[in-house]
C-alpha cells in the first residue's frame, strides 16, 4: 500500500529511514496547479455545448454541499464536494483522456488542499466561482466560462501558496 502512495507521490519512502507524508515544495504546487489550470479551461472549453441540464444541476448542489459542510466545520467534505464539483466538470467534456490525465493527480491536489487551502477563509467564495462557472457554462460562454475557470484555480494557488509560506515561518522551514 505504501508503494502505491510513494507511486502516487503521497508519500516519501526513504530506505533504512521510514516513510513520511510528502511534503509539496512551492515548486511542485506550482507545477500542478498550472497543469489543472490548463487542463480544466480546456476542459470547459470541450464542455461548453456538451454539458447537460443534469450536470449542471449536480454541480449546483455540490456547490450547496460545499456551503454546508463548511458550516459545520467538515473539511474534508468541503474538499471532497470541490474535488467532485471538479471531476464533474471535466467528464462533462467527454473527453475520456484528459478525465484520466486529470485523476492520475487528483490526489496530489487534495493532499494539497488537504494541508495548505484554509477552506474556511475562502469558503463562501469558492461556492461564488462555482456558481458564476456554471452561469457562464449554462448560457454557452465559453470565453467567460474558461475565464472564471482559470481565476478560481490561481486564487486556489495563491491562497495555498500564501498559507504554505505562513506555515514554513512558524515551524522555521523557511
Amino acid at each position: 500500500a505504501l508503494s502505491i502512495l510513494g507511486k502516487e507521490g503521497l508519500v516519501e519512502i526513504i530506505p533504512r529511514k521510514g516513510t513520511y507524508v510528502k511534503k509539496f515544495s512551492v515548486k511542485e504546487i506550482k507545477e500542478i496547479y498550472s497543469l489543472r489550470r490548463v487542463l480544466e479551461e480546456f476542459a470547459v472549453e470541450s464542455a461548453i455545448d456538451l454539458i447537460s441540464d443534469n450536470q449542471l444541476e449536480k454541480m449546483k448542489k455540490l456547490s450547496e454541499d460545499y456551503r454546508h459542510f463548511m458550516k459545520e466545520g467538515n473539511l474534508e467534505s468541503c474538499l471532497e464536494s470541490d474535488m467532485r464539483f471538479h471531476e464533474l466538470l471535466v467528464e462533462a467534456s467527454k473527453n475520456s483522456r484528459l478525465s484520466q490525465i486529470i485523476k492520475s493527480f487528483s490526489l496530489q491536489i487534495k493532499s494539497i488542499e488537504m494541508g495548505y487551502l484554509e477552506v474556511y477563509e475562502r469558503g463562501e467564495k469558492t461556492v461564488k466561482e462555482h456558481l458564476a462557472i456554471l452561469d457562464a457554462l449554462a448560457k454557452g460562454d465559453s470565453g467567460l466560462a474558461k475565464k472564471l475557470i482559470r481565476e478560481h484555480i490561481t486564487d486556489a494557488e495563491e491562497h495555498i501558496l500564501t498559507n504554505l509560506k505562513m506555515q514554513n515561518r512558524i515551524n522555521g522551514d523557511s
